[in-house]
């Protein structure tokens, strides 16, 4: 999947699925004292982190080592690497200041940054940040609404993992398997709202279902 992700030749996408990982492996740990796993994790991050640097600046010419290449490169020299993310943030938090209750309706800012190219074509900008378009188009109301019944689910299975993790709560290998799989969909899918948006993307959406459906088995019929 990792290896799929880097030839996309997106930036934050493999970069997202790989912080994921130690995430979840920190939380499903069994019976190590908190502060020896952050001092393990910590020093592993280290190493990963110095390892992820070799191989973007010196490793292959594939597309998105290139692209993150580029990104380090340009971030150290004070060029601007949000690839224009930054000033539609700007423009979302904007809206949802004018009208923070109710926001400012469905699809409005697709509809306020259309542009005409050529020939009938027209550009529209997503924010590319799903919490502030929700802020923006539906306010505090639409996003409590949409985000809670999100957020609760991924706590009871953040629950069940740490759980599990300290052997409170039995199950058996392939049920613990499922669990790490759902923590896992869950917290790449809520990282990865902060740079895009996910939800249209119906590939990513049946994964989440999938996750939110074995969040909310119980222990013995997550992997039925």
């Amino acid at each position: 999947m990792i290896i799929s992700l880097v030839l996309s030749g997106k930036r934050a996408m493999p970069v997202i699925a790989l912080a994921t990982f130690p995430i979840v492996k920190f939380l499903s740990e069994k019976n190590r004292s908190f502060g020896i796993r952050v001092i393990k994790y910590i020093a592993v991050a280290a190493i990963l982190g110095v390892g992820a640097y070799l191989l973007i600046m010196y490793g292959p010419e594939w597309q998105t080592l290139l692209r993150l290449r580029e990104t380090i490169t340009d971030f150290f020299t004070g060029v601007d690497v949000s690839s224009g993310r930054n000033s539609l943030f700007a423009s979302a938090w904007e809206m949802f200041c004018e009208s923070p209750v109710l926001g400012k309706g469905w699809k409005y800012f697709l509809q306020t940054t259309t542009t005409y190219v050529s020939d009938g074509y027209y550009h529209q900008n997503y924010v590319n940040n799903c919490y502030l378009q929700a802020l923006a188009e539906t306010g505090i109301v639409g996003f409590l609404l949409f985000y809670t019944p999100i957020i609760v689910t991924y706590i009871r299975a953040l629950k069940k993992l740490i759980l599990a993790g300290k052997n409170r709560l039995k199950f058996s290998y392939s049920n613990k398997r499922c669990l790490q799989f759902a923590v896992y969909i869950q917290t790449f899918f809520l990282l990865y709202n902060f740079i895009e948006i996910p939800f249209y993307d119906m590939m990513f959406f049946y994964f989440l279902i999938y996750a939110f459906a074995i969040s909310n088995c119980k222990s013995k019929d997550i992997a039925h």
